[in-house]
């Protein structure tokens, strides 16, 4: 007995090392390493070694003055024609393409750009150049910011799909009540891609999405499975919702566009997916930053029956400068469809969405242009209150609406809205609703704001500032109603 186990044992250390076996490559001509400080002369090698162990591979070169050793991670397939599959470390400034396991090709980044630094091949009598590599590689490299990018994140989704696989095809929302309502809305909706829940390492992919038309303004509510938890408090997330207000319902009779804001629910953050950031290079130009979470704290439309949109929180067209093609190289939208529109759904590739949110708020604009609305009634005056309201919404109109001119501002809410943390009780801060009189070339409207004051027990603190909403049109007589 005592002999088999020792038997068993080296056989699985034969199969472990099999699959992670090191293979030695031969560069065509000397590669510098890259240690710093190093003599060049010495600074040199002739070979890399490379162990593959699926999904990933481990990369090592080195000179007599140190050595790089490199996880790296699968990326895919780079080229179709040459069979290249990248690989690439956690820094994403060293990796390889490997063609069928048998040529290397080492990637580096330098000076902000991805350059072949050298070729290796298996058979060190076989030949090959940087230069005729870079040749063949000269699209990939042309763009390989935007291909690391984009297979980034279809790596992460596809991680991200295994840990939703369970929440797919879950059927605890199949069995809960779903709404009756005039446009057909409510049901099971799958989103296409994981959507990150404020638990620890939990996503959904299902949702039961009620609208419910039986209040003053109707309100869309988006359920997970984890909104129904009645005992623990650590496996509840409450359910996103989002109203359609007067002037939303104005534009809806109008133009049979639906579409909504956020309903002032601080819960709705709780429901967030990945995005992309702006930054410069060294010469000015717009390149990704690094990847960030945004969330349901914000519009939501429905394309068509059975397919919704959510722009998540500053993804709108307006925070990108109404800039729609920054707004469709750096923005995600987060698509949720009904299972009989799992074929129709693929037709909006992240361009494709985001031309339709695109004309869907022109239809919302063109409709608001049409309408004349009264100016809310003005509740109290608050002198600092009002001067700093104004401050802000100026402030807010030059950075984000430069169109926009700021006539004045004036408060429209009853009184101050306490704000309470939903488990303690305790006062978090207060805000109060202001409106913000603009005018968009010979056009008048006004914006809904809101002023907001945290509070640490004793006092309520600085100002700040909560942003302004869609333009509301009025007629221009009443312009200087509440000055």
């Amino acid at each position: 007995m005592k002999k088999n186990l020792i038997i068993l044992l080296i056989a699985q250390c034969f199969i472990l090392n099999s699959f992670s076996q090191k293979t030695v490559y031969y560069l065509s001509e000397m590669m510098t390493v890259g240690c710093n400080g190093a003599n060049p002369l010495t600074d040199l090698t002739k070979k890399i070694t490379i162990s593959f162990n699926a999904p990933n591979a481990f990369l090592s070169f080195g000179s007599l003055n140190c050595k790089f050793e490199e996880e790296c991670s699968n990326f895919g397939s780079l080229n179709s024609a040459t069979g290249g599959i990248l690989y690439m470390n956690g820094d994403l400034d060293i990796g390889f393409i490997s063609e069928k396991n048998e040529k290397i090709l080492l990637i580096r980044k330098d000076d902000g750009a991805y350059k072949i630094a050298g070729v290796a091949n298996i058979n060190k009598a076989v030949s090959g150049s940087v230069s005729e590599e870079t040749a063949n590689y000269q699209n990939e490299l042309k763009n390989f910011e935007t291909l690391l990018n984009s297979q980034l994140q279809a790596q992460k989704t596809r991680e991200l799909n295994a840990l939703t696989a369970a929440d797919s095809t879950n059927t605890f929302l199949d069995k809960q009540q779903i709404l009756k309502d005039s446009r057909g809305m409510s049901g099971i909706y799958y989103s296409t891609f994981p959507i990150k829940l404020s638990l620890p390492n939990t996503y959904a992919k299902k949702f039961l999405v009620n609208y419910d038309e039986s209040g003053k303004n109707p309100v869309l509510y988006i359920n997970s499975q984890y909104a129904y938890e009645t005992t623990d408090q650590s496996k509840f997330v409450k359910r996103a919702s989002f109203w359609l207000d007067g002037y939303w319902r104005n534009v809806l009779s109008k133009t049979a566009v639906f579409a909504t804001s956020e309903a002032d629910n601080v819960d709705n953050d709780k429901y967030e997916f990945f995005t992309h950031s702006e930054t410069k290079d060294l010469q000015g130009n717009s390149i990704f930053g690094d990847d960030w979470l945004t969330n349901f704290d914000g519009n939501i439309y429905e394309a068509e029956p059975g397919i919704l949109f959510i722009v998540g929180s500053f993804q709108d067209t307006k925070s990108f400068s109404e800039d729609l093609a920054r707004a469709k190289k750096y923005g995600v939208i987060a698509i949720l469809y009904k299972a009989e529109k799992a074929a129709a759904v693929k037709k909006y590739t992240n361009d494709v969405a985001w031309d339709k949110v695109n004309e869907m708020d022109i239809k919302i604009e063109s409709a608001g242009n049409a309408t004349t609305e009264n100016l809310p009634a003005e509740t109290f005056k608050d002198p600092k209150i009002n001067a700093e309201a104004l401050t802000f919404a100026k402030d807010y109109a030059a950075k984000n609406h430069p169109k926009e001119q700021v006539q004045y501002t004036y408060i429209a809410g009853n009184d101050w809205n306490i704000v309470r943390d939903k488990n303690s009780g305790e006062i978090i801060k207060r805000t109060l609703r202001i409106i913000v009189v603009v005018k968009i070339g010979t056009q008048c409207a006004f914006e809904n704001g809101s002023i907001s004051q945290n509070y640490d027990g004793a006092n309520y603190g600085r100002s700040t500032y909560g942003g302004s909403g869609a333009p509301v049109y009025f007629d221009c007589k009443n312009l200087n109603q509440y000055k």
